[in-house]
């Protein structure tokens, strides 16, 4: 199932919880990718006062503190949690009792032996497709982990055919977290075998056009099982 998210890429998170509450949503996603252990606690104390009842998959950072996991877990029924490879930003705190329920991102080479560690794979589709065009060879060896071991949930954002900038890293690439036109998400279909039962909306748009995003993908026959 595709589900809306709460991003803080964009700053935006407190607005989104305001609009989740204007849409009656009980079951949405959450990415603190931009948020530190104090910004984290006065989200979750703003989170409690929204009618949001379910959160499927939470994208914690390499600061989390195992009592977050302990209470969005116990407050917000949380299925799945993902994060980065240690190989990228090593986790600062011993969330070891964790490790079964948390998945490991597709942002740098996967690693079977790491993936093992923990859950199994969050599959970031666009990282894959922008791999298919950047890095042939990370693309082909990523393919081959991901017929072999578990994928539990993923990340859809949208994928562009002209070549962007990514500030942060410096790198080309064609993602990007906001979606300008439905057609940047036919993508998928070459994925289509890769769905996993969770997947998040990793957009920075709002929660009532990232609903439209999802009826647009839900009347797509090869996402007929999501």
């Amino acid at each position: 199932m595709i589900y809306p998210s709460i991003v803080t890429t964009d700053g935006n998170h407190f607005k989104k919880l305001e609009e989740a509450t204007k849409l009656g949503l009980e079951e949405v996603c959450f990415f603190a990718t931009q948020l530190s252990l104090e910004e984290r606690k006065n989200f979750y104390e703003l989170l409690e006062r929204t009618k949001i009842r379910r959160i499927p998959l939470v994208h914690i950072r390499q600061d989390f503190e195992i009592w977050e996991l302990d209470y969005l877990t116990k407050r917000f029924t949380v299925e799945t949690f993902n994060c980065h490879s240690s190989r990228e930003f090593p986790l600062k705190n011993d969330i070891s009792p964790w490790k079964k329920k948390i998945f490991i991102e597709n942002t740098v080479p996967l690693q079977e032996s790491e993936i093992r560690e923990y859950a199994g794979i969050c599959l970031d589709f666009s990282h894959l497709e922008d791999n298919y065009f950047l890095r042939r060879d990370v693309y082909e060896s990523n393919i081959k982990i991901l017929d072999n071991c578990h994928i539990g949930c993923a990340h859809i954002s949208t994928f562009k055919k002209i070549c962007l900038v990514e500030k942060i890293v410096n790198h080309r690439l064609f993602r990007t977290h906001r979606l300008q036109e439905f057609s940047d998400m036919n993508y998928l279909e070459k994925y289509q075998k890769y769905f996993p039962p969770i997947m998040a909306l990793e957009l920075e748009n709002s929660l009532e056009e990232q609903l439209k995003i999802i009826d647009y993908l839900s009347s797509k026959t090869w996402a007929s099982k999501v």
